[in-house]
């Protein structure tokens, strides 16, 4: 069985408003619609908070 190293892929995390990442444009203008939060670098194995943690801590702010 072949093993794929996800380890070594760029991986980024993005925060979306529940259900806003499936509808991809605004109902009402018909615009794509971005994510609130991101992306964040992330690391694999890792998670959510630590990905948090480094990029505020890198740059002081959530955005």
């Amino acid at each position: 069985m072949k093993t794929i190293d996800l380890t070594q892929l760029d991986w980024q995390w993005l925060g979306w408003r529940p259900w806003t990442w499936k509808l991809r444009a605004s109902m009402e203008t018909g615009l794509q619609l971005r994510s609130d939060l991101g992306p964040i670098a992330a690391v694999l194995p890792g998670t959510v908070q630590e990905a948090l943690r480094r990029a505020f801590s890198t740059t002081g702010s959530w955005a």
